[in-house]
């Protein structure tokens, strides 16, 4: 088919893509690093910890952070000083 005989193209409609529900949110290494203000490496160290390491979780060969148990972790081992929250 030569390009002066072709017609106008038109783009074929896709499907949405099934959104991922909010509570999964998964984060980068780096992108938890950021957030304790941390090396990566440090992060990494946190998650091979033998009393409650970071969670982690390793999906094809990356590995990724559900955000909210970062938070949860973050929780756990944070020293307050004065009145117990």
């Amino acid at each position: 088919m030569q390009i002066a005989t072709m017609q106008k193209v038109v783009p074929i409609e896709r499907k949405a893509k099934a959104s991922k529900p909010e509570k999964a949110v998964r984060v980068s290494q780096k992108e938890v690093a950021k957030y304790f203000g941390v090396s990566v490496s440090t992060v990494s160290r946190w998650g091979n910890e033998a009393v409650d390491p970071l969670p982690t979780r390793r999906t094809r060969g990356v590995l990724t952070y559900d955000w909210q148990e970062v938070l949860d972790w973050e929780e756990r081992n944070t020293v307050r000083n004065g009145a117990q929250a």
